[in-house]
């Protein structure tokens, strides 16, 4: 049987892919990086040590004598391992490179693959600066022949004090992160837990995408973020960005944005992320990381990047290609709307033959070469969006929470307004409080019942439903059931209550991570 997520290149590929790797470590060569090698088999506490990102995505080995081992997730914690072990036998600054593999359940926003090929640098001492790194990115894409690209930057600097201004004055900085890093799912998402503070939901929102909920709850912050100037950000902060500055200046191409949010447990200054037409992921990523050989025993600042090879190997194949900006709509309730919201944008859309899948529209373009209308189901709207098959949707706030799709959440349509709730038949249950300990729930939504029901004391099973969710509970199948509620009609039909709330639903429009990086000006004339 095959196993999901890995992939045998045939000749054509492997051949570009090693064109690539010849070129890429021949520059950095060049500039005095040597060549490293990583086991691909590392202690389990070595992925623990510093960094969480990619814990829960670990491929674990036991060892004869009961040691826990991994399949490396990443790089750059086991080669500043080596560092931080050879600090007495070494002379800084130590540069190297590397073209090896990690390997993740899942990649992320970078790659959907298990098995990723990533070629990328770190360098070790304080000689080495952000400039000389960012400098070194650039030369990187413009040898790789990378034409059409955003590499978007920000400082970690940013955070600290934000969390400083506003975080919780009952925690210290680490304390909260962790605290909020560890939080349950449905808690951060819809429920959040009292004790965050308004940076801890800031920091939060922009990691799961959510602007919406960002302008709506923390508005200080959003105004503060959502400014391009950096000398208002350093005035308001009381920071200085001046490294930033002079990055800025070494190419177009290099975009400040404050929204942006590097993982705090990791990165302690400069970040960047790069983008580029035809991924719909971000292909590269990189910045300082000075704490990181402390966790092994060494001060010694550091800072790298790398490029992850499938995204710029697919960035590659479309670097000469006009954009079409494509926008998914969901089949089904939420369809007028979106056609009526974009009617108000000067975008017609024909949607008179139901079998046609692509539209082009007609009217206004918004500087792309065409805009084209995908129709497909409300669940698959996400995930069209996050892999960037379609760079806008419009979509419930319920579908994507449920999908847990990486997209970037830009405007509440305000209409379709409903409410996930969980119902009962009629006068059987006053609350969740009253079910019995354990509960059947059929539902169309089972990452959000699963992640709602962990936050209570009942233990329930998830019986997964693809609609008329509510004959659940009349023929025997579940004793709730979790659906969306509008007028209330079909609940009282069926003899079924609202027992709790869980979410308040409207339409909203959605971007692909990489494309608002891209086209961010086009796209926000579309919102705007």
């Amino acid at each position: 049987m095959a196993i999901t997520g890995l992939k045998a290149l045939q000749s054509e590929d492997f051949r570009k892919q090693q064109e690539l790797g010849e070129k890429l470590t021949k520059l950095f060569a060049s500039l005095d990086f040597e060549p490293i090698e990583i086991p691909t088999i590392v202690d389990m506490s070595v992925v623990e040590k510093a960094n969480s990102k990619f814990s829960a995505d670990v491929f674990k080995l036991m060892d004869k004598d009961g040691t826990v081992l991994a399949l490396r997730t990443e790089l750059t914690q086991p080669i500043a391992k080596l560092v931080a072990q050879r600090f007495d036998r070494i002379n800084l600054p130590q540069k190297f490179f590397y073209n090896s593999k990690v390997y993740r359940f899942s990649g992320f926003a970078t790659d959907a693959a298990r098995e990723i090929q990533q070629i990328g640098v770190e360098a070790f001492g304080e000689e080495v600066s952000d400039l000389e790194i960012a400098d070194l990115m650039l030369k990187s894409i413009a040898i790789s022949g990378l034409k059409k690209f955003k590499l978007t930057i920000t400082h970690a600097a940013i955070w600290h004090q934000i969390f400083k201004l506003y975080g919780n004055p009952d925690m210290d900085f680490s304390t909260e992160l962790d605290y909020l890093m560890q939080s349950n799912y449905f808690k951060s998402k819809i429920k959040q837990d009292n004790k965050w503070s308004l940076a801890a939901k800031a920091y939060k929102f922009l990691l799961d995408g959510d602007l919406i909920a960002l302008e709506k709850n923390c508005k200080e912050i959003f105004l503060l973020l959502h400014s391009t100037d950096i000398k208002q950000i350093e005035e308001t902060l009381g920071i200085d960005l001046s490294e930033l500055k002079a990055i800025l200046a070494l190419d177009p191409n290099v975009v400040f944005d404050a929204l942006q949010c590097p993982d705090l447990k990791l990165y302690t200054g400069f970040h960047m992320n790069l983008y580029a037409q035809g991924s719909g992921r971000l292909i590269a990523l990189g910045g300082r990381y000075d704490k990181l050989c402390s966790q092994f025993g060494k001060d010694i600042p550091a800072i790298g990047f790398a490029f992850y090879v499938p995204g710029l190997l697919a960035a590659l194949k479309h670097t000469d290609e006009e954009k079409t900006l494509r926008i998914a709509l969901s089949k089904g309730t939420l369809l007028d709307g979106a056609i009526e919201f974009l009617k108000t944008k000067k975008i017609e859309v024909d949607l008179s033959n139901k079998r046609k899948l692509i539209s082009q529209s007609t009217g206004e373009t918004y500087g792309f070469q065409k805009i084209e209308i995908l129709l497909v189901r409300g669940h698959d709207v996400p995930i069209y969006v996050q892999h960037g098959a379609a760079d806008l949707g419009v979509v419930g706030l319920d579908t994507i929470i449920d999908s847990k799709a990486n997209v970037s959440h830009l405007k509440d349509l305000g209409y379709g307004a409903c409410t996930l709730s969980v119902c009962a038949p009629k006068n059987k249950y006053q609350s969740v409080a009253d079910l019995p300990e354990y509960t059947k729930v059929s539902t169309t939504f089972p990452v959000i019942t699963k992640d709602f029901f962990a936050s209570t004391t009942t233990v329930v099973e998830i019986i997964n439903l693809y609609g008329s969710v509510e004959l659940g509970p009349l023929t025997g199948l579940s004793d709730v059931i979790v659906d969306l509620v509008a007028s209330g009609k079909t609940l009282e039909e069926n003899g079924l209550e609202v027992v709790e709330k869980i979410l308040d639903c409207t339409a909203r429009l959605i971007c692909n991570n990489a494309s608002y990086k891209l086209y961010k000006s086009n796209i926000n004339k579309v919102l705007y």
